[in-house]
């Protein structure tokens, strides 16, 4: 195989069908939806040309780019940015030049060898063997829905603990490790479980299999949130009990103990993800335990639950934001220009958790028209928390309670409004919802050009959470029943104050130039990029 063939084992007799593997993409989640006086931002629907120009390269992505660059610490995000763009309405030909700009990736190459059911554990975490995962997940799932192949191999006690043969029943592994496939999954600052939640949200088979991929070449140092009885335990899922009436609104929560967002960092693992997990791993664990016990407290049947979960999942989902939005302002220095300290690791947080929405939630406007079944996603938020929290934690942000009020207070007036060129930020009133809309356009007009990959990215899951919450009022006792200070100042206006302070941050020290953003070529961070990159990555 010549270096940047396709990456398919063609042994097999059959060469994999890449039409199959990456169709036209289905529409994401809901974005924040703007009036008719203001132009649409995302015209997803009715764009076949975009679709069709995104079909293209993720194919020439996935047969001529590796997925790291350099090494496996830099991850190639190319189809991470492609997708996330044309969620934003990019069109075809902004699509062309993005993906034009990615001239630094490395080719793809061929693996020692094949991956098969016999060696599939044996090469786990080399990422030499990148290309034989990316064949292998593609052969399942050419035969098996996205969401079947998700559920297998991120599951199944066979794909996550020690057996006395392989997942499939060969023997003859050199060495006896667990597979920890789920554990995989949340490693690399969460990047496998970006790029396999976009292939589900967008229904992109080949996409999954990268994803899957990239878990399986990954370290598996979540481990001490996943126990083995956790996957044998899910083989075992009870039948629902649905003569049973729900007790309690999603939000009727009984506090036992700590609130998790109202964590105060210490300074000893700062930048230091791994030792982070290794000092104060079990009492994370713990913590999101009692998290998850306080919210099920009381719960009849799985009905119940399922009102729940969509209370936990916007917890989550508000707290990530909490933890970037104003634990980033609160940090800003001022005299640089920057409206907010733009963490990297924290926003990787934001970023990732617009994906909660289509893998855990029952929604009609969730494009997944399957769910993972209640326990299984009921692990994955937990992990997910947990993996959240340790970031969190390895970040020293906040040595004290988050200032929500003055946050408030500070970005009460105006929220800014960023011209179409990337000129200075501008400020304007925000005083009724056609305002608001046309902040919302202004904001996504600009991360749909932006050359920072993670900006659109970002972006879109702040628009995607005002879709679901932007208009939510003010509620003191309804967020973190009351346990975080000031939670009760927080309304669904939040996310398009933290996207107007990103934007504002990156317009007023970058441009919109094509070129890929420094870090990811090692040259360190770049004047306008994003703030503390230095620190092992998870």
């Amino acid at each position: 195989m010549e270096r940047g063939s396709s990456l398919d084992n063609e042994d097999d007799g059959q060469a994999l069908s890449l039409d199959k593997l990456y169709p036209l993409p289905s529409k994401g989640v809901p974005l924040v939806l703007l009036p008719p006086a203001v132009t649409p931002v995302n015209p997803t629907s009715s764009d076949t040309a975009a679709a069709r120009v995104l079909q293209r390269v993720l194919r020439h992505n996935r047969e001529h780019h590796h997925a790291y660059i350099k090494n496996k610490w830099f991850h190639n995000h190319a189809a991470h940015h492609m997708v996330a763009i044309f969620a934003l309405g990019a069109s075809s030909q902004l699509i062309e030049r993005a993906y034009g700009a990615y001239d630094n990736l490395t080719p793809a190459y061929e693996s020692p060898e094949s991956i098969t059911d016999s060696n599939f554990v044996e090469h786990l975490g080399k990422e030499r063997f990148y290309a034989a995962y990316v064949a292998y997940f593609s052969r399942y799932v050419m035969d098996h829905s996205p969401l079947e192949a998700f559920q297998h191999f991120f599951f199944s006690p066979a794909y996550n603990v020690r057996q006395p043969c392989n997942p499939c029943g060969a023997t003859g592994q050199k060495k006896a490790k667990d597979p920890a496939m789920l554990s995989r999954l949340f490693s690399g600052l969460l990047h496998p479980f970006i790029h396999a939640a976009y292939g589900i949200e967008f229904g992109l088979p080949g996409q999954l299999a990268e994803g899957l991929a990239q878990a399986a070449v990954q370290r598996s140092e979540q481990n001490i949130f996943l126990p083995a009885h956790v996957f044998t335990e899910l083989t075992n899922e009870l039948e629902p009990k649905s003569g049973l009436v729900p007790d309690r609104d999603s939000h009727g929560r009984a506090y036992s103990g700590r609130c998790v967002f109202a964590v105060t960092p210490p300074k000893k693992y700062v930048h230091q993800y791994s030792a982070t997990l290794k000092g104060v791993g079990p009492a994370v664990k713990a913590l999101v335990r009692e998290w998850e016990e306080d919210w099920l407290q009381g719960a009849l049947c799985d009905a119940d639950v399922e009102m729940r979960l969509v209370g936990m999942v916007e917890e989550v989902i508000w707290g990530n934001v909490i933890w970037f939005g104003v634990g980033g302002w609160t940090l800003r220095d001022e005299n640089a220009g920057k409206a907010i300290d733009a963490d990297f690791y924290v926003m990787h947080l934001v970023t990732s958790s617009i994906f909660l929405l289509t893998l855990i939630l029952p929604s009609a406007s969730t494009p997944s028209p399957t769910l993972l079944l209640l326990r299984q996603r009921l692990v994955l938020l937990r992990t997910y928390l947990a993996v959240s929290v340790s970031v969190y934690i390895s970040r020293g942000r906040a040595q004290t309670p988050l200032p929500i009020e003055e946050f408030y207070v500070a970005t009460q007036a105006h929220v800014v409004r960023v011209n179409r060129a990337g000129g200075v930020g501008i400020s304007i009133p925000a005083r009724d919802e056609h305002e608001l809309a046309k902040t919302w356009e202004s904001i996504l007009s600009t991360a749909i050009t932006h050359s920072d990959d993670h900006l659109p990215k970002m972006i879109r899951a702040l628009a995607a959470f005002a879709a679901r919450w932007g208009k939510r009022r003010a509620s003191p006792g309804y967020y973190f029943a009351g346990h975080l200070p000031h939670s009760g100042r927080l309304d669904g206006t939040l996310f398009v104050r933290v996207a107007a302070l990103v934007i504002d941050r990156f317009v007023r020290t970058t441009t919109t130039t094509s070129a890929v953003m420094s870090w990811a070529l090692g040259e360190g961070e770049g004047e306008g990029g994003w703030d503390n990159i230095s620190g092992d990555l998870p």
